[in-house]
């Protein structure tokens, strides 16, 4: 699983619709959630009808990724080079490939974001690197990218995703090894 950046949502809570009214609180955001997002709930000053007030309650959860629509473009075949024989990067300017693909056969583009891996916090957390293709390439072909120096650190374990677009029409790969 990827990092996910934690965010801030305005919304309106009150109790829940048809339950008991002192116990369960129906959270409505004023706009729809982001996909791909860890968000945190705290819930804090809320009175019982004694007047008693509530200590600090907090829980977090993420939301998934919407499927990608029907004909759709795809990424396959997705990998990275230079790597040694244990699947490592030799480099801190590694190149991103990928077979990308259209139903419709629309000249395609590659996006590819990098991530510090969540297993080792301690090499930080979140985005590292986000880039797309500058040209575009046909329906079925390879195309890459690499990361630009200065982004990447020797030893840091990180995690990729790649996109394949095509004319606007964006579908998510298969997520890469760390």
């Amino acid at each position: 699983m990827l990092p996910l950046p934690m965010e801030h949502v305005a919304g309106a809570f009150q109790p829940a619709p048809g339950a008991d009214s002192t116990t369960v609180l129906s959270i409505t955001p004023a706009q729809p959630l982001a996909e791909r997002t860890e968000y945190t709930v705290e819930v804090t000053g809320a009175k019982d009808d004694a007047g008693n007030v509530m200590a600090l309650h907090t829980w977090s959860f993420a939301t998934k990724e919407l499927p990608p629509p029907p004909n759709s473009p795809t990424v396959a075949s997705e990998y990275v080079r230079p790597t040694n024989t244990a699947d490592a990067t030799t480099t801190l300017t590694p190149e991103f490939r990928a077979e990308v693909t259209d139903p419709d056969d629309r000249p395609m583009t590659l996006t590819v974001e990098v991530q510090h891996d969540p297993a080792v916090p301690s090499q930080g957390t979140g985005a590292i690197w986000t880039g797309t293709t500058t040209t575009t390439v046909a329906s079925g072909n390879y195309t890459g990218i690499f990361v630009p120096s200065g982004k990447l650190t020797d030893g840091w374990k990180v995690r990729r995703r790649a996109r394949a677009t095509a004319a606007g029409s964006t579908a998510p790969g298969p997520p890469g090894p760390p």
